[in-house]
């Protein structure tokens, strides 16, 4: 339920320490957890929270930022605003393989040393949140993220 909660590092930077909570909500398949929700504080100060999983009730669609100046969200399209502002179209980034296309950059040497240290750490990243993210659901307290 909670396997987007290492992308918020590409915002926020390393986690320290989760508080999570999963479990299976729509009985569908009792064994998996379909939806969960991770709090986590980052190295820097900042605060965040992930939600996800399988079970939707409606809302917007996809990822959503809430920041304590501006907002980040999908309205067919990504879009930043504010209260009393007029809502502004998030720029997209270039476009950079994924997937089988990104494996076949790599495969032909086409994928920058540096970003391939970056998916590597994001990768170790990943576990080591999720690690402790269900350490906290068993524990019900704050767990400490392993350093990668």
């Amino acid at each position: 339920g909670t396997a987007d909660a290492p992308r918020a590092c590409h915002l926020c930077g390393p986690a320290t320490e989760v508080f999570s909570f999963n479990c299976n909500m729509s009985g569908n398949y009792p064994d998996v957890d379909d939806y969960g929700v991770i709090q986590i504080r980052f190295a820097n100060g900042v605060q965040g929270r992930v939600e996800a999983g399988w079970v939707f009730t409606g809302g917007h669609g996809g990822l959503e930022v809430i920041g304590s100046e501006k907002s980040i969200w999908n309205a067919g399209g990504m879009v930043m605003g504010a209260p009393k502002e007029e809502r502004t179209p998030v720029e997209d980034a270039d476009k950079r393989p994924d997937r089988i296309d990104r494996l076949i950059a790599l495969t032909k040497g086409e994928v920058a040393e540096d970003e391939l240290a970056a998916d590597v750490t994001c990768c170790l990243d990943a576990v080591a949140i999720m690690e402790a993210g269900y350490k906290s659901n068993e524990s019900g307290k704050w767990e400490k993220v392993a350093k990668v």
